[in-house]
């Protein structure tokens, strides 16, 4: 181990990361495998982005231990090939791994407008964003946001064949915002009635999607169900089935 190494392996062969220790012990690596430090960094970055891919999918039941038990994700292995492909073709993978000595902001810098930016998708991209600065450093703003809107764009592509309603439900929070508030809409142009009308229709969706969702928590996923608790505080007229 070099002295100022970020990532080692130690005598469990398990990855060690000497910044955030929360990361020791997810993943063990095989002998024979290759070891060098950048190695080390996508071993974990993998194993982070199942967790997080566990995490958006809608559990189904629980095992006799309590456990989460997940219906599949027909496109997660694409999805997580695809993303890991994304990460793997930016900038970021170009840079050393950040020293023990050097701070970290963890929190996603992406600011949220509107509703869409609270919906699972994009509550999973922010996490994928935290990951992203956690294992490869918070000094390149803009190489963080490529690879967040890269990820975003193949999770909605992903997810518009399955899980469908978290695509539905993206698509929905757009429609409202571009309805409502304008977000979206391009300088010249305006909103119409026809946008009005689509947005409420919208938001019978997405009141229809609360609904469950408050009704049958265990049946939805984690980020989903953050997305509601965000309807109840920035939305909470949509409770009562009015618009903004």
């Amino acid at each position: 181990m070099i002295v100022n190494q970020r990532y080692f392996i130690n005598e469990d062969r398990y990855i060690v990361d000497r910044e955030n220790w929360t990361n020791n012990g997810l993943h063990d690596v095989p002998v024979g495998a290759l070891e060098d430090e950048c190695h080390l960094r996508v071993y974990l970055l993998g194993t982070r982005l199942k967790g997080l891919f566990r995490d958006l999918v809608i559990p189904t039941g629980r095992t006799k231990n309590g456990d989460c038990e997940y219906k599949p994700f027909n496109q997660a292995e694409h999805a997580l090939s695809s993303v890991l492909a994304a990460i793997g073709a930016s900038r970021l993978c170009g840079y050393a791994s950040i020293s023990p000595h050097e701070k970290f902001d963890y929190k996603p810098k992406h600011d949220r407008q509107g509703m869409q930016d609270y919906t699972s998708l994009a509550l999973f991209v922010d996490d994928v964003e935290w990951l992203l600065r956690d294992l490869y450093g918070d000094f390149d703003d803009q190489a963080t946001d490529r690879v967040r809107r890269a990820v975003f764009d193949i999770m909605g592509n992903c997810t518009r064949w399955s899980p469908k309603d978290l695509w539905r439900e993206l698509t929905d929070a757009k429609t409202i915002d571009y309805g409502w508030c304008g977000i979206g809409v391009l300088p010249g142009d305006g909103i119409n009635g026809n946008d009005v009308r689509d947005a409420n229709n919208a938001a019978a969706n997405i009141l229809l999607r609360a609904y469950a969702v408050r009704a049958n928590p265990t049946s939805f996923s984690k980020y989903t169900i953050q997305f509601v608790k965000a309807l109840d505080e920035h939305w909470p007229e949509l409770g009562n089935g009015k618009r903004k």
